[in-house]
């Protein structure tokens, strides 16, 4: 990705999907929901690093969209990349 030349119009697109998490009965919900907004959390950082990373390696020629979505990561994988026209 960081040796091919990109034009000014390249666009990028970093999903990450953070599985929904089950509660097994054992843990009180709102320990679950404190334990899933910190991994939303987490992943979001880690989303917008490498988003940035990509742009500065890029020489800023490229524009990147960044997201972190929960759900079913092949289901939600294969949704993005149809509604977002993905080549």
């Amino acid at each position: 990705i960081i040796k091919h030349n990109w034009t000014e119009n390249t666009q990028f697109k970093v999903v990450s999907v953070v599985p929904q998490m089950q509660n097994a009965g054992f843990l009180p919900m709102p320990e679950l929901d404190k334990m899933k907004s910190e991994l939303l959390s987490n992943r979001a950082q880690i989303v917008t690093c490498f988003s940035d990373k990509l742009k500065e390696l890029c020489a800023n020629k490229v524009q990147v969209e960044m997201e972190v979505i929960e759900g079913a990561p092949k289901k939600v994988l294969l949704e993005q990349s149809i509604k977002w026209h993905a080549d």
